[in-house]
């Protein structure tokens, strides 16, 4: 199946979906992704496994890295979710509901508004120590946090950790999602973020690695970190250890620590 192809036919699947009101879930009928047609109660758990099995159909770009692993161009995620968002399903799977921990950390500002679900759905600019240590606990909960929220929480983090962090914009990031600024003794160090919200079982590629190496250097960091929910494939892995002072890679495990370790107003350590 060709990416036109793809389209079509994951537009075709999301008009077809029925809603399910009593069981709160959406069922998509069969076809080429599904066989069997597939039910989903949770927005992010539909747009992962849309991802999974369309990410070699809808790659609008193919090259091969030196270690022979496929590199694609990294907009697969943002074609799938631009179609489901015109429909009525993330509207669908979205409806409030209490639940009790998640009350708790509601504030004047309504920090963060649970679904019936489970699904934390938090403002960058709210993001505040209730959050943190509610993440911290249940660490799982990052994967549900929309692209443009996780990176809100990363850079909450660096900000505990003593950084002054500017985000850019939402469109077109240029291969990083914010710049952060510490000043030193010798002077102020710039490092480079890149965030990636991936699920549980894609692991950053080599590609994504090599893309943020060539911003530190269009930028003239100091520094550059990827901090992903996901982990990193071997390759990736390797070539952070070729530039171990320039270069943290920064999976699941590293933001779970960085969570339990945050401590709002406090400088914590700095990425490895």
């Amino acid at each position: 199946m060709n990416r036109y192809q793809a389209l079509e036919t994951l537009e075709a699947t999301i008009e077809s979906a029925i809603l399910e009101p009593d069981t709160g879930s959406v069922q998509l009928p069969e076809s080429p992704f599904f066989p069997k047609g597939r039910r989903f109660n949770r927005l992010n758990q539909l747009l992962d496994e849309l991802e999974d099995v369309l990410y070699d159909d809808l790659a609008s770009f193919r090259a091969y890295g030196a270690y022979g692993e496929v590199e694609y161009d990294d907009d697969v995620r943002n074609v799938i979710e631009s179609i489901v968002h015109e429909s009525w399903i993330p509207a669908f799977l979205e409806v409030d509901s209490p639940i009790a921990e998640g009350r708790n950390l509601l504030d004047a500002d309504s920090l963060v508004d649970p679904s019936k679900l489970g699904l934390v759905r938090v403002e960058i600019a709210d993001l505040n120590e209730e959050l943190i240590r509610y993440l911290a606990r249940h660490p799982e909960m990052m994967h549900d946090l929309k692209p443009r929220t996780f990176e809100g929480l990363v850079a909450e983090l660096f900000r505990d950790m003593g950084y002054e962090v500017v985000l850019t914009p939402q469109s077109r990031d240029g291969g990083m999602d914010m710049r952060a600024y510490r000043k030193e003794p010798f002077g102020t160090v710039l490092t480079v973020v890149e965030c990636k919200r991936l699920g549980r079982d894609r692991k950053v590629s080599v590609g994504v690695v090599r893309s943020l190496v060539g911003v530190l250097g269009i930028e003239q960091a100091s520094h550059g970190v990827l901090a992903t929910t996901s982990f990193f494939s071997p390759p990736a892995l390797e070539l952070q250890e070729q530039m171990p002072f320039r270069l943290s890679l920064n999976d699941y495990d590293d933001l779970v620590s960085w969570c339990k370790s945050y401590r709002h107003g406090k400088v914590r350590p700095t990425p490895r």
